[in-house]
């Protein structure tokens, strides 16, 4: 098959690898019903722990706030963003999996809240990602060069 693109002739090609076989749309399911069930039950937990563990964290470091170091914020800032990952990308797939709002529900099939939830995800993983590497640059600063890092925590705390 040949499709004319500004007059250049494209060949449709059909790799194996990749999902572009229009005839496998309408197939079954590559999961059973248990299987479903399984993956939903995985997320579910999974999720919990996540917001469960997070929370704690955040609710630790709220109780101590008066105590914490300024690299303690970092943990904080972590534990939320964590949290939220939690909540805005494990929430999406258990809805759809358990069916919770019985096919009727125009809130989990309406494109813009898919976008939102991608958005969100995306967003506190970076957080989470540049989170972790200020950390890791910390700890070296305060590992390898630990006048350095006395330094510059009297700077920041002044």
């Amino acid at each position: 098959m040949e499709i004319t693109l500004k007059g250049f002739p494209l060949k449709v090609v059909n790799i194996p690898w990749r999902n572009n076989n229009l005839s496998t749309l309408h197939t079954d399911p590559p999961l059973s019903e248990q299987g479903e069930t399984i993956v939903g039950v995985y997320l579910l937990v999974l999720g919990w722990l996540s917001w469960f563990g997070n929370s704690l964290v955040i609710f630790v470091l709220y109780r101590q706030r008066a105590l914490l170091q300024p690299t303690d914020f970092f943990t904080l800032n972590l534990a939320i963003s964590d949290a939220s990952i939690s909540v805005f990308g494990y929430s999406r797939g258990i809805l759809e999996i358990f069916n919770i709002l019985k096919d009727d529900g125009y809130l989990i099939t309406w494109i813009w809240t898919c976008q939102v939830d991608g958005f969100l995800t995306l967003l506190f993983g970076l957080v989470s990602i540049n989170t972790l590497t200020v950390v890791s640059v910390t700890r070296y600063i305060k590992g390898c060069h630990p006048q350095k890092g006395q330094d510059y925590l009297l700077r920041v705390q002044v």
